[in-house]
């Protein structure tokens, strides 16, 4: 990504991180304790420091905070964890004019889509 914002190019770079992507949405999308998470390695927080400067992530979702996968160690149902992994890291360059996962009650996969506009700045 780094490379390609240094030789002037917009960069969006999306998908699902395997992290949680806000640092804090499996505490506020779960009645969880850190200690009930400890098993739950694969949603470790997010490493904000290996996010090249330039970068950002996008997380001013339009409908507030909603999870875009949940652990499937069971079928679906509300009481599942769920946290929000995926999402897009923009180059300073690119403006998010908006984002918010789609909630589509995990129908399609362990999954919900997340949907990003925006912007070339000039």
């Amino acid at each position: 990504m780094k490379a390609e914002y240094d030789k002037g190019n917009y960069v969006i770079a999306g998908g699902d991180w395997n992290h949680d992507f806000t640092g804090d949405s499996k505490y506020k999308l779960n009645n969880a304790t850190p200690k009930d998470l400890e098993a739950l390695s694969w949603c470790a927080e997010f490493p904000a420091e290996l996010i090249p400067q330039g970068f950002s992530r996008v997380t001013d979702y339009a409908s507030g905070l909603r999870p875009s996968t949940r652990n499937t160690d069971i079928p679906y149902s509300k009481d599942s964890f769920v946290v929000t992994l995926d999402g897009f890291i923009i180059s300073d360059n690119v403006e998010s004019t908006y984002v918010d996962v789609v909630d589509t009650g995990f129908q399609y996969s362990d999954h919900n889509p997340v949907e990003m506009r925006f912007k070339l700045k000039t």
